[in-house]
């Protein structure tokens, strides 16, 4: 159908059938001659689209205009360049910077050709900023299309363009060729909306516009601003628009912009949060976000002197209140003659809220699962890849929660003081990884609900921090009913008070006994899942970007204790553990040296498990090289180097006394080959027949000695070099002087491997 064959006396019942066939579902009814409101319950983040059935209904109910909701996966780019709005400008900024745009269709009532909104498809999911100078973005949670055959409230007729041919007054745009909006603007928009989330005002810029509004009995024109929000449509965009209105006017220096905002305020809390599609401190957040924009919107407007125009003679009442169920007086109630149906009454009526409440919710279940949808391969690859940003490289992405489980003993305080330097000063945590500091301004709460506060100050001030005005040290230990979670009111408070401190990175330091004074049980899934909806509720209301959870390790050193969903909580997963390590005697093969490993994994995390070295002068911890496996081998070759001595020292010369009724015999063995190419040993072969006998090089140190040196390099994951080149000149030299292996000739005595061949040996090499 075309503009020549329109009608306008009811453009609703007139196309709403073309635009069904077309493929578009959001067809919705709109006042005629009128912009807004749609029904109730179709538009939103909650709104669903309207059954066959609703539209046929709409039709029939006298003259409509119509709106088109569009699909998630569709968005409409709307251009305001008439008057002096500057979305021409915007527009061409736009188009120098990402590219042309394909040609698609116009929705307008105007004749400028660029006012008017046009359809682009984008991934179904995709969210982009709302407004830009000029430029708004209608989507699927955000406002709709008005369109042909609608009438504007001046007496226009909208209309369809198709840009492609030029054609004004179109048919039908089929929802199936809506052009894609190429892959550069989606990334620019989301640039843009960047640059204008960085300009908007601060929570003290904002609080001095506010208290700059004039106050007194509102005038006609708030009066007239707030009178919208009694208007039907989605709660949200209601109030974007009542509330920007009421602050131009309050800008322009009209009275009662103050207490008319805490009005809507309370207005618009409580019918959100009656039908309890959000809870209070969600209604808060949303109700703030919207004043800050508004009042983002009127900064640049001149501060006005006083109203405008006199509007007392209209006598407009002021009736702006906050709904409250009304009672009729009893005088006034009507009298029921047959008590049970009236009381049958009630019950129906109760009954039928429910089904219709159950109704609803079944809608708005059936409207949150995702789409199913789907791209072909070819856009699906052309879209740019995300950017990822760590506040940790490779440990710990932003915007995410880490969950450190650490073995008792292990260092997971030690660590945490060591993230804290980090996260203040910035600098490489653990000596390796880059670490984002904190905003200026902003800080790291570190709840140390553990150790005691005497404990807690040595070891920061071992850790040298620099930048100490951007931490914020909260001892709980016995004071743990200060983080009242278990209520909203309480979440309230603790985010309050965290806001109040700048809070950007927070670290609860253990998990155990918080979980323990909140009643709740760490082994219970459930528990786990109330506790961490609790937690991130108060951290999201408090603005803060990134935590970490400490908790200690269960039986299995490589995971938390307790409930398996404490291992689903996180973005990343960082682990502490201690290898406990014992050879065939039961004996601890590093003597209660036991080194510690740090792994980590998570969402574009992945850090191999390596060994921790620790300077207990500084506190200071460093991620090493090597692996569990070699430094267990390396500790068992030193305990057995430690064995060979000791039985040498004994008394011991021959091979078979050394080796046997000592341990394993193979590593001994093996040992007091190594100590021979080490030149600590010296080896005396008597002939065939006789024992080979051993005993120690001159200037050798003890075993005491050897057995210490040995411990630091284990610990340190240090592999000490088997072959030693500094040997007292008087003992005998090697038979031949000749390297067993090549057949160099060596430097040294008491060896038979020169350095090469004796460095391939130790590695396994067969010689």
């Amino acid at each position: 159908m075309t503009m020549a064959d329109q009608t306008v006396s009811n453009p609703y019942a007139d196309a709403w059938q073309h635009y069904w066939d077309a493929g578009w579902r959001g067809v919705l009814p709109l006042p005629y001659r009128a912009k807004t409101w749609p029904p109730d319950g179709f538009t939103g983040h909650g709104g669903v689209d309207p059954s066959y059935a609703d539209c046929m209904t709409w039709a029939d109910s006298g003259p409509r205009n119509l709106a088109l909701r569009v699909p998630p996966d569709v968005i409409g780019l709307d251009v305001d360049a008439y008057a002096d709005k500057p979305g021409e400008q915007t527009l061409s900024k736009l188009v120098a910077e990402y590219g042309p745009l394909p040609a698609t269709w116009l929705s307008t009532s105007r004749g400028d050709g660029i006012s008017g909104i046009r359809l682009y498809r984008v991934p179904a999911g995709t969210t982009l900023p709302t407004k830009l100078p000029g430029i708004e973005l209608i989507q699927r949670h955000h406002r709709y299309v008005t369109a042909w055959p609608s009438v504007h409230p001046e007496g226009r007729v909208y209309q369809w363009v198709d840009e492609a041919t030029g054609e004004i007054g179109c048919e039908v745009p089929p929802y199936e060729r809506i052009p894609d909006l190429p892959a550069e603007w989606i990334t620019g928009l989301a640039i843009e909306a960047a640059h204008q989330e960085k300009a908007d005002l601060t929570g003290e810029q904002a609080a001095g516009i506010f208290a700059g509004f004039p106050t007194g009995e509102p005038c006609g024109h708030i009066t007239t601003a707030a009178g919208k929000a009694a208007s039907r449509g989605d709660r949200h965009d209601v109030y974007n628009e009542t509330v920007l209105a009421v602050c131009r006017h309050a800008r322009n220096g009209c009275p009662g912009g103050q207490e008319t905002l805490l009005r809507l305020r309370a207005m618009f809390i409580a019918e959100v949060t009656g039908d309890r599609s959000r809870t209070a401190s969600e209604a808060q957040a949303e109700w703030m976000r919207n004043l800050t924009g508004a009042l983002a919107l009127v900064a640049e407007q001149p501060q006005g002197a006083e109203c405008a125009e006199d509007w007392s003679m209209y006598d407009i009442p002021v009736a702006l209140e906050v709904p409250e169920p009304e009672q009729a007086a009893e005088s006034e109630q009507p009298t029921e003659a047959d008590p049970m149906q009236s009381a049958i009454r009630r019950k129906a009526a109760e009954l039928m809220i429910v089904e219709e409440a159950r109704a609803l919710l079944a809608r708005r279940k059936a409207h949150e699962a995702p789409p199913l949808g789907g791209e072909q391969l070819t856009s699906f690859l052309a879209q740019p890849d995300e950017v990822i940003a760590y506040r940790v490289d490779r440990l710990w992405t932003t915007n995410g929660r880490v969950l450190l489980a650490a073995a008792a003993k292990a260092g997971k305080t030690t660590m945490m003081t060591n993230l804290l330097g980090c996260l203040a000063d910035g600098g490489a945590f653990l000596n390796t990884f880059d670490t984002q500091p904190v905003d200026p301004g902003r800080s790291i709460v570190y709840l140390n609900l553990e150790v005691s506060g005497n404990q807690m100050r040595r070891w920061l001030r071992r850790a040298g921090i620099r930048n100490t005005d951007a931490v914020h040290v909260v001892n709980l230990r016995g004071q743990l009913s200060a983080l009242t979670l278990a209520s909203e009111d309480g979440r309230t408070r603790v985010s309050g008070w965290l806001r109040d401190l700048g809070a950007q990175v927070v670290i609860l330091d253990p998990l155990a006994p918080l979980l323990a004074s909140l009643g709740l049980d760490e082994n219970s899934n459930t528990d786990i899942a109330t506790f961490f909806a609790w937690w991130s509720e108060a951290l999201f209301d408090a603005g803060v970007a990134d935590d970490i959870v400490c908790h200690h390790a269960g039986h299995y050193a490589g995971r938390s204790r307790g409930a398996s969903r404490l291992m689903d909580e996180p973005d990343a997963l960082w682990t502490i553990t201690r290898d406990q390590a014992v050879d065939e005697d039961d004996d601890d093969i590093y003597a209660g040296h036991e080194p510690r490993f740090f792994k980590a994994t998570g969402r574009d995390v992945e850090q191999p498990e390596q060994p921790l070295t620790f300077d207990p002068d500084t506190g200071l911890l460093e991620l090493g090289s090597g692996n569990r496996k070699a430094m267990r081998a390396e500790a068992m070759r030193r305990q057995a180097h430690q064995r060979v001595l000791a039985r040498i020292d004994e008394g011991a010369t021959s091979t078979r006394d050394i080796i046997k009724n000592n341990g394993n015999e193979k590593q001994n063995a093996m040992a007091l080959e190594e100590l021979v190419l080490e030149g600590i040993l010296r080896r005396q072969d008597l002939g065939p027949g006789r024992p080979t006998l051993y005993q120690r090089a001159l200037g050798v140190a003890t075993v005491a000695t050897v057995a210490k040196e040995s411990l630091e390099t284990v610990a340190t994951g240090g592999v000490a070099s088997l072959y030693i080149g500094d040997t007292p000149s008087d003992t005998p030299a090697s038979p031949g002087q000749k390297c067993r292996s090549c057949g160099d000739t060596l430097e040294h005595a008491a060896t038979v491997y020169c350095p090469e061949c004796a460095h391939r040996r130790t590695q396994g090499e067969d010689l």
